[in-house]
């Protein structure tokens, strides 16, 4: 099982593409993490690999099957994308956002059976927001939206989670807390990709890293291997400095560079 890209291409407008024959794989069981500077293709990417967004050139499969080949409700049941932003049309409870996660088991306008309301609850549970359920989605902090719509994926029961900077706008301690149960889900069987702008929380959480720059993959594997000073640099064009702890714990910060010629950052103008 696997949900898979390869030589993805895509354009907004002719002329401009901004993914550029990119191709990689994501396993059950694995929490792999997306970096790359504003812009590069991230969000797009992501939209692509849940059938958002149609490439104009490459494929994406699922379990072997072709994305496009699987009716909406089965491809649903399977995969589930967590956006960056959302803005509901009506101020519904944060329980009903969760429960339309269900939806690609309910048919028609069939009510929600018992095992719906229980996937809803362990959802709230296990991110520790159950106190919202009855709070209005639009009266809730960006941080507090931001972990109802992970509940919300969590209900769905998909095997493949995408995520669109899933930790933004949190606090520390719900950082960490965020980070804990992705882990927890690839443990227990899950395939999650997850955009960030932390390289910290790219080194020390996932088991594989992806780095982006102008639409194309620059680098692949370990986060200890592919998140270096000099690969950071190249993407970002700004310096980093690996920090570690006496007991080991280590992390990856921008600097003020002092190289008189800092590193260009990838460009689309680059084979």
């Amino acid at each position: 099982m696997s949900l898979a890209a390869s030589g993805l291409h895509f354009a907004y407008s002719p002329g401009r593409p901004v993914l550029r024959g990119l191709s990689l794989d994501l396993h059950p069981g694995e929490l792999a993490y997306l970096l790359g500077p504003n812009a590069c293709g991230k969000t797009t990417l992501l939209l692509c690999l849940a059938g958002v967004l149609s490439p104009g050139q490459g494929t994406v499969e699922l379990d072997g099957l072709p994305l496009e080949k699987l009716a909406p409700r089965a491809r649903a049941r399977r995969l589930a994308y967590v956006p960056q932003l959302h803005e509901p049309p009506f101020a519904y409870t944060a329980w009903q956002v969760v429960l339309m996660g269900r939806a690609p088991f309910l048919a028609g306008w069939q009510r929600p059976r018992r095992e719906d309301t229980r996937a809803v609850r362990q959802a709230l549970d296990q991110l520790g927001i159950a106190g919202l359920a009855h709070r209005p989605y639009t009266s809730l902090s960006g941080g507090e939206q931001r972990l109802v719509l992970l509940a919300r994926a969590l209900a769905q029961g998909a095997k493949f989670l995408l995520l669109d900077e899933p930790d933004a706008h949190l606090d520390p301690a719900h950082q960490l807390g965020v980070q804990k149960t992705l882990r927890d889900l690839a443990k227990s069987g899950h395939g999650l990709l997850a955009t960030t702008h932390s390289p910290t929380h790219a080194l020390l959480y996932p088991n594989r890293v992806f780095l982006m720059g102008a639409g194309k993959l620059i680098a692949a594997g370990p986060p200890g291997e592919v998140l270096t000073p000099r690969t950071l640099e190249q993407a970002y064009g700004t310096s980093f400095r690996l920090l570690s702890s006496p007991d080991g714990i280590q992390a990856l910060v921008a600097v003020e560079s002092t190289s008189p010629h800092p590193r260009r950052r990838f460009s689309v103008s680059e084979s």
